[in-house]
């Protein structure tokens, strides 16, 4: 039920997120709201996966992302033995073209009784940025909000879905 109610929350701002821009780059294209699905292979080592988007045609339709670094920023402890994580995370999209576009992913993930739950996250809401791209996707900028989904099997992270709301400009 929390989810859903984060999940409309987010969609709700996605609809009125503008990017930052200043000087002749704001006029270079008006922003296109955007969605995407990501779905993410927890590994030892960096996670990988798909994702497919909705909404604007300044992005390709799917393709391959990469997480290509972690980083974790702080890490909150409650009286109850909860905890709030920030984790930043680089991400490379790649679409069919060959083209890459380069995200910050900045997570926020709430642990509830990390230790019995085996320190998987219960909760995770992000914001994200475009920070950049090669070939057509160079000029691509973009920010939003974001909610994950975990998928937990015989208590271990499996893999993950994240669902991206923001827009994106030229």
């Amino acid at each position: 039920m929390l989810r859903r109610i984060v999940l409309a929350g987010l969609i709700a701002v996605s609809l009125v997120t503008v990017p930052v821009a200043a000087g002749p780059a704001a006029a270079a294209s008006r922003p296109q709201p955007v969605s995407i699905v990501s779905t993410m292979t927890m590994t030892d080592g960096f996670n990988y996966g798909t994702f497919a988007t909705r909404g604007s045609d300044l992005i390709c339709r799917s393709g391959r992302v990469d997480d290509t670094s972690y980083d974790y920023v702080a890490v909150r402890w409650f009286s109850n033995g909860d905890a709030l994580a920030t984790l930043d995370v680089g991400k490379t999209f790649t679409c069919a073209d060959g083209g890459q576009i380069f995200f910050r992913f900045e997570a926020h993930q709430y642990y509830h009784d990390p230790a019995a739950n085996n320190y998987i996250p219960t909760a995770e809401t992000f914001t994200w940025v475009i920070l950049g791209g090669t070939g057509a996707y160079a000029p691509l900028r973009g920010q939003g909000l974001g909610v994950t989904d975990f998928h937990v099997v015989d208590h271990l992270l499996v893999s993950d879905t994240n669902y991206y709301f923001g827009s994106l400009n030229r």
